[in-house]
């Protein structure tokens, strides 16, 4: 059931970030979206996919709570599991390059938050919609 709601929770962030990277001429922007922007994106969209697949959502309070508690909710788990992502990345970073850092781990910081949070957001929204479309009653077709 969740397959696009993941895959669209880490496609819209990676490819509105390279469009920007290719309208703005920012080549930093054209490779964070394929690195650190849709790499987040991947991870915290299925992580956020498979903990909605599992029993939390089939969980009343996720079922039913008004769409932008939830939303709101699993945008700050895929946020928070991007501030994590990127303060274990800055370590691995110094860990690998002690004396120079490449010039797109600056980028870190930023990207997997908010990479995070956008997916965590989609992916939800899409769900709930899914879910929605799911439970409602079928039309009868006539007006």
């Amino acid at each position: 059931m969740l397959g696009r709601e993941v895959a669209m929770g880490y496609a819209a962030p990676a490819v509105m970030a390279g469009i920007g990277g290719v309208v703005t001429a920012n080549p930093e922007l054209r490779f964070g979206a394929f690195t650190t922007i849709g790499g987040m994106s991947a991870v915290a969209a299925l992580l956020i996919g498979l903990l909605l697949m599992s029993g939390v959502g089939r969980m009343r309070w996720v079922a039913e709570a008004p769409l932008w508690a939830v939303v709101g909710g699993f945008a700050a788990l895929g946020c928070g599991l991007g501030l994590g992502s990127a303060g274990l990345a800055a370590d691995f970073i110094e860990t690998v390059f002690p004396n120079r850092r490449p010039d797109w781990t600056n980028r870190i910081p930023t990207d997997f938050p908010l990479s995070g949070f956008l997916a965590g957001a989609i992916v939800t929204w899409r769900w709930r919609a899914a879910l929605a479309n799911q439970t409602s009653p079928k039309r009868s077709g006539r007006t």
